[in-house]
């Protein structure tokens, strides 16, 4: 089987794309054969994977006509890989406005093609003067998904989100729906044996509002007071960088609090197990969801107490562990401080062990990667 990838969103040096990559070198493993299309500006390579990049000045539109037309189709080598495929799956669409209209170019060669959800997502929230609202979220969205051959959707959740942005009738097509969850990559590692009573803390992700680090630091703060010996190791950038480091001097946190760039992703998951909790405070905005919480799923498969805001995608992907994960209240302060001091008390008198390991089966390479394979085949 002939598979194509269409994904112009960032491929390297992207932490959720490493354990995607993986499915896909398996199914390579298994005698199919897949071609990722990019975008140009992206560096990454495969050894075993086919990758043609697109120019990206062929992802501009005729702005001077204001033609809603696709410059990728105008590649050759582009048009011969969807000739070619049995199936396409049309992923991140980030870098591309006008990615509706490859949609429409698939229908049209009468191509078998899967659609992430988030790819209608994107579609949903575009500003097309010439097309009304109604007709674009419902003409042409159904469209889409009459002619899809299924819709990959990372969680439940992810798929609920969808009617708010419009009330499109998506449990109309709830047959073409599959939940795949995201892959955890697994590297061997080792549980580091707890040598003295400071509590290792990390996180990892974005240094957005978001993320709620604001908060966590102020937390934090109360309990640098209460002389609990502990550092906080963040590996992210983002905008709020420098306001977040005058926090950190306002609470005198300091020597408490350190930032890092990001990783690579294999170095970083090398580095987890070294860690007794993982923290993030998420907070839900209306253009933006955690559909998964990738990073604490990683970071309990490896052991370590997590602590992380009760949003409907945490839930789902660390609904396999019981007692080393801690929900928060969304935008509770105050439970954000009485969770932060019993996972404090919890790892000074239950250091980390290997009990809770096996709990993500549900997301492993192999499980996600069937589940592919048979909604292509209508398995």
């Amino acid at each position: 089987m002939n598979i194509l990838i269409i994904r112009y969103g960032v491929i390297s040096n992207n932490s959720a794309f490493v354990g995607v990559e993986q499915i896909y070198e398996k199914i390579v493993e298994e005698g199919h054969n897949i071609t990722i299309i990019k975008s140009s500006d992206d560096i990454y390579e495969s050894k075993k994977l086919k990758v043609h990049s697109i120019n990206k000045f062929l992802f501009k539109p005729l702005k001077k006509f204001r033609l809603p037309l696709s410059m990728a189709l105008l590649s050759s080598r582009y048009r011969s890989s969807i000739h070619q495929a049995d199936f396409v799956i049309v992923q991140d669409p980030k870098y591309f406005t006008y990615f509706w209209v490859d949609l429409l170019f698939l229908i049209f060669k009468r191509k078998k093609f899967i659609i992430e959800l988030s790819v209608i997502q994107k579609f949903i929230n575009l500003n097309l003067g010439f097309i009304s609202k109604q007709i674009k979220k419902f003409s042409i969205m159904n469209l889409f998904f009459r002619k899809c051959h299924k819709v990959f959707a990372i969680t439940p959740f992810a798929a609920k989100v969808l009617p708010s942005y419009g009330d499109f009738p998506i449990n109309y097509y709830s047959n073409k729906l599959v939940f795949t969850g995201h892959p955890v990559s697994r590297y061997n590692f080792e549980i580091k044996k707890k040598r003295d009573n400071k509590i290792r803390i990390l996180s990892i992700g974005r240094l957005i509002d978001e993320k709620g680090y604001l908060e966590i630091f102020t937390v934090l703060g109360i309990f640098d007071k209460l002389n609990f010996d502990f550092v906080f190791h963040i590996y992210g950038g983002g905008p709020l960088k420098d306001f977040l480091l005058t926090i950190v001097e306002k609470y005198h946190l300091q020597n408490r609090i350190v930032f890092f760039d990001s990783l690579e992703h294999k170095i970083l998951l090398e580095k987890i197990p070294s860690y007794d909790l993982f923290v993030l405070f998420q907070k839900q905005t209306p253009n933006w969801q955690e559909y998964f919480g990738l990073a604490a799923l990683e970071a309990a498969s490896r052991g370590l107490y997590v602590l992380t805001t009760d949003l409907p995608g945490q839930f789902f992907a660390l609904k396999g562990f019981n007692e080393k994960v801690y929900f928060v209240k969304e935008n509770s302060m105050s439970s954000l401080r009485d969770n932060i001091e019993i996972c404090f008390n919890k790892i000074l008198n239950n250091p980390l062990s290997l009990d809770q390991i096996d709990s993500y089966q549900e997301f492993t390479i192999e499980q996600i990667k069937e589940k592919m394979i048979n909604s292509m085949l209508d398995k």
